[in-house]
């Protein structure tokens, strides 16, 4: 679920989603690395425009089980509609696959990605899912309607000091019949940042930064190649500061990070 938009700086919501055993989750622990490299391989073929580009992708990246004839004439179309480079890359596990959340200037774009044991089977374009409307009046509403989803979690929102929603919902472990409560304990995975987003976006809407404030002003001694980032390259992954990398990845992350 995306955090409400800064806006709405009055109201405080948490919502954890999943749960998974924390003892399967290393921190910040990322994707394996054939889904790594496959996901690396999408994103080179949508920043890209010639066919070489495209050459290259079926033939390192997709399974020769595929029908390349007919995946490359819809990568084209796919190329042509979703084109980096990208502001934000997010990746969820699903049933069958993997859902790319590519976010450009103006869109958001959904893929869904299918990986088969030689390498990539399917590449789609899915619908962007409509945008939550949450409101005083339909918060129980529209979390009675998630759950029904299949949704499950814990939720907790308050809006100027006043608690409007405390609840935990969906199943903790179908197969065992156990609920979600509120003392479920929840993997979170990379979740702070999101909060720490939002937190950041609080700030200056109270005046107290401003988002194209040089990291200076907050750090010292900052090297010198490094004086001119500013909050919003950081908030935006413009920041030239290279990724992490997790130093030892597990197929953990397919089955808890969603």
């Amino acid at each position: 679920m995306r955090f409400l938009q800064p806006r709405f700086a009055t109201l405080a919501a948490l919502v954890l989603l999943g749960p998974c055993p924390l003892q399967a989750v290393r921190a910040q622990e990322g994707p394996p690395p054939h889904v790594r490299e496959a996901i690396d391989a999408v994103l080179a073929l949508l920043g890209s425009e010639d066919e070489a580009a495209l050459d290259t992708f079926l033939t390192s990246a997709v399974s020769p089980a595929a029908d390349r004839a007919a995946l490359r004439e819809r990568l084209r179309t796919l190329r042509a509609g979703v084109h980096g480079p990208f502001d934000d890359v997010r990746v969820e596990a699903e049933p069958d696959g993997l859902r790319l959340i590519l976010t450009t200037a103006g869109a958001e774009h959904h893929l869904r990605l299918v990986l088969g044991p030689e390498g990539i089977t399917a590449l789609q374009q899915l619908a962007s899912p409509a945008p939550l409307h949450l409101t005083r009046d339909n918060l129980a509403e529209t979390f009675d309607r998630l759950e029904a989803d299949g949704m499950a979690g814990v939720v907790f929102v308050q809006i100027d000091g006043e608690v409007l929603l405390e609840r935990a919902f969906g199943m903790a472990h179908e197969d065992l019949g156990i609920p979600n409560t509120l003392e479920t304990v929840f993997g979170t995975g990379s979740r702070p940042i999101d909060y720490t987003v939002a937190a950041i976006h609080l700030l200056a809407q109270q005046g107290r930064i401003k988002l194209d404030d040089p990291i200076t002003r907050y750090f010292d001694d900052v090297p010198a190649d490094k004086q001119a980032i500013t909050i919003r390259h950081l908030l935006t992954g413009r920041s030239g500061l290279p990724d992490w990398v997790s130093p030892a990845p597990t197929e953990s992350w397919l089955s808890c990070n969603r």
